[in-house]
Formats: C-alpha cells, structure tokens, sequence
C-alpha cells in the first residue's frame, strides 16, 4: 500500500509539473476529477494533494449504469472544446448549457 502511495505522489508531481509548464499563463487554479479508488482516497494522499491547493471535485462511487457513459460524454466534449479556453466558470456552464 505505501509504495502504490509513492508511486502516486510521484505521479502527481510529473503531472503538476507538466501543468506548470503548460498552462502557467493561462490559469493558475488546477482543478482534479478522479475516481474513488483506494489508492487515491487513502489519507495520506489526501493530506499530500491539499498542500499543492487544487480543488478536487466530488467523484460518485461506481455505478456501472453511470460509468460507462462517462467515457462518452467525456469524449465528446473533449472533441468540442478543442483548445477552448473559459475565464470563468459560470462561462464554462454556458458553453456546457448552450
């Protein structure tokens, strides 16, 4: 379990540093959606993702007659929003509304 743990926090920071580098001048709020798996709700991950301050959103638990759809939805809005950016987030909840 505390090697997973490792493995993970070593994968937040190669991702956090990708992050930097890509977007610094575009924002400077990161914000995680990710699945209830144990490795990533286990306490000392927790308490490691709250010290680089992202907001991470509230992810249901499984539900396979929610799950697969995800990919989809996902997808498609992924292939919509191109290299779109949103300033704020009631104008990302427009373009998600329109």
């Amino acid at each position: 379990m505390i090697q997973g743990i490792q493995s993970l926090s070593t994968s937040i920071d190669a991702f956090e540093s990708s992050l930097q580098r890509k977007t610094a001048a575009i924002h400077d709020k990161v914000i995680l959606l990710y699945d209830n798996a144990r490795p990533h709700v286990a306490k000392p991950v927790k308490t490691y993702l709250e010290t680089l301050k992202w907001e991470v959103l509230p992810h249901p638990l499984y539900s396979p007659d929610i799950t697969p759809s995800d990919f989809h939805l996902f997808r498609s809005m992924a292939h919509g929003l191109g290299d779109r950016r949103f300033h704020s987030y009631e104008e990302a909840q427009k373009w998600i509304d329109s």
